[in-house]
């Protein structure tokens, strides 16, 4: 928490489309806090990804394969079917993670003006 007027600002402005979107206040509060959690939380992975020597990256891209490639079909079938892919998980997933975060919130958002919360839309 920086408790600076933009961090501020960002807060006002996030939890405020949520309400002007029609969650009660307790929801709108709660998404925020997810969707910014899941947003840092990404940032975090990332950049503790990048701070690793070449070497650990390296080891770590290998893994998924050789070590994924080479695991037995009958032990591990949803790897197995999915074992093309499995080097894609070296990679970030922020970008599909931040796609995700408002389909979920629209799914979730309730239906009509009726529920806006009291606030103008």
């Amino acid at each position: 928490m920086t408790r600076r007027a933009n961090e501020i600002r960002a807060v006002e402005t996030g939890i405020g489309l949520l309400l002007s979107a029609g969650f009660a206040p307790a929801d709108a509060a709660r998404l925020y806090l997810a969707f910014v959690d899941t947003v840092l939380g990404h940032a975090a992975m990332d950049a503790a990804f990048h701070a690793l020597t070449r070497q650990q990256r390296d080891a770590d891209q290998r893994a998924w394969r050789h070590v994924y490639q080479a695991l037995e079909p009958a032990a591990y079938p949803a790897l197995t079917a999915v074992r093309v892919e499995l080097p894609g998980m070296a990679d970030t997933s922020f970008e599909a993670a931040v796609e995700l975060l408002p389909e979920a919130l629209a799914a979730r958002a309730p239906a009509g003006p009726e529920h806006d919360s009291g606030r103008t839309v």
